[in-house]
This record gives structure tokens, C-alpha cells and sequence, in this order.
């Protein structure tokens, strides 16, 4: 029997293709605000899905490598020419130390061992390297709405922790980052993207930007944006 974690992202990556941008576009303009040259770095991207963040890093002159646990999603990255590997964010088969930036968006919130994860995640990064995760921020109205919106869609079938999974506060997260061994952190709260946000980018560029830099979005965006950096005594 498919695992239901495997099966609920096939069926959610095949959404994102309808919306080439779905849920992206702000997470890309949020990033290039810390990251404004990453021309030859190495990037791994976990749970890269159908390969959008990829292939944003890839355009900006990165060297892209990409895990996902769907066999569906890696073999859709691999037919447009992507590097990805089928693997669990929670033992990767990689080296220790490879990457300057170690990337995962949505992921590492909907199981259990989300220390463990990003444990990992600081062990296959550079002692030098970035450890940026997103996850589902607590406190924000959005994100409640998305908890009925895709509960009624797929919660039954699939369950919550699968669906949703675990949301935090800022303080929240950043005690977790700090239990798996990142220093530095930086946490920033900003509204995800949704198609309405791509296609008012598209009318009317100042009303997107006036969205992306509102006080909502700000302070209670349905999304925690956090960047830090391995500490020399942490895993790997």
C-alpha cells in the first residue's frame, strides 16, 4: 500500500502544475532578499516536488540538487532535465558537509521527527553553509484558513498531520532550530503566494508589492521564512 505522505504529494504536485508559480513567488522574492548572489553555489532542495524552486535556483546560476520521498515527483524532475533523488529528508544518502545552502519548504513540519530532519539538513550543509526552512506559521488567520480549506479537500482521506501538518510560533521554531543545532537564526513571517498574488503581480505590480509589504504579512504571513547557519559543533 502507497505510503499516504507519498500519496497526498503526488496529488498535491500535480495541483502546482495547473499553477507553474503556485505558493512560490513569494517565497522566491523573500529569498532574494537574503540571497542576492548564488551563481555557482551548491543548493539542495528538500522535497522539491515537480522542480519550481529548483529551476528558480537554477536560473539564478546555482548548482541544484533535489530530494523528494514521491517517486512521481523525482521522475517528473528528472524528464525536464533536473537532479533529483528519491530519498527521506529524515536519512539522506549524502555526504556530510556538500551543500552551501540547504533548502526545504513545507516539509519538514508534517511527521514527527522534524529535529531529526533538521538535523539532517545541518549535516549535509557546509560548516560556512545556510540552512533556510519554511514552515506554517501559527499565528495568522491565513493559515487557519488553509487548516479548513484543505481539511474539507483532503483531511479525511489523508489526515491532519499528513495535510497540514504542525505549525508554529516564531519563538516556537526558533527553539526547535536551536535543539537541532543552527546559530544565527533569523525568522521572518511573510504571506505565501497563491494564484490570486501571481495574477495581481501580473496586473498590477504595486498592488502585489503593497501585499508582499503590508503589516499583515509582516507580522502574521502564513509562512515563517527561517535562515540560519550550522553551528561548527552540530551534527556532521
Amino acid at each position: 500500500m502507497k505510503d499516504k505522505l507519498v500519496d497526498y504529494w503526488e496529488t498535491e504536485n500535480r495541483l502546482y502544475d495547473t499553477y507553474p508559480n503556485y505558493c512560490h513567488y513569494s517565497t522566491q522574492l523573500v529569498f532574494n532578499k537574503y540571497f542576492r548572489d548564488i551563481k555557482r553555489k551548491k543548493i539542495l532542495d528538500i522535497g522539491c516536488g515537480h522542480g519550481a524552486m529548483m529551476n528558480f535556483f537554477k536560473k539564478k546560476g546555482a548548482i541544484v540538487k533535489g530530494v523528494d520521498l514521491s517517486p512521481e515527483a523525482v521522475s517528473y524532475s528528472r524528464s525536464i532535465g533536473l537532479d533529483v533523488i528519491q530519498a527521506d529528508c529524515r536519512k539522506l544518502p549524502l555526504p556530510n558537509n556538500s551543500f552551501d545552502i540547504v533548502f526545504s519548504l513545507g516539509v519538514v513540519e508534517h511527521f514527527d521527527e522534524t529535529v531529526e530532519s533538521i538535523e539532517e539538513h545541518l549535516r549535509v550543509c557546509k560548516p560556512n553553509g545556510k540552512i533556510v526552512i519554511i514552515v506554517p506559521h501559527h499565528t495568522s488567520l491565513s493559515y487557519f484558513g488553509a487548516v479548513i480549506w484543505k481539511y474539507v479537500r483532503w483531511g479525511v482521506k489523508y489526515g491532519l498531520m499528513t495535510t497540514i501538518g504542525k505549525a508554529y510560533t516564531k519563538d516556537c521554531f526558533n527553539d526547535i532550530l536551536i535543539k537541532a543545532g543552527c546559530k544565527n537564526i533569523k525568522i521572518l513571517p511573510y504571506f505565501g503566494s497563491a494564484p490570486f498574488k501571481v495574477f495581481t503581480n501580473k496586473l498590477n505590480k504595486r498592488l502585489a508589492y503593497l501585499i508582499e509589504n503590508s503589516w499583515y504579512s509582516k507580522n502574521f504571513g502564513h509562512l515563517l521564512f527561517s535562515i540560519s547557519s550550522k553551528m561548527t559543533s552540530s551534527v556532521g
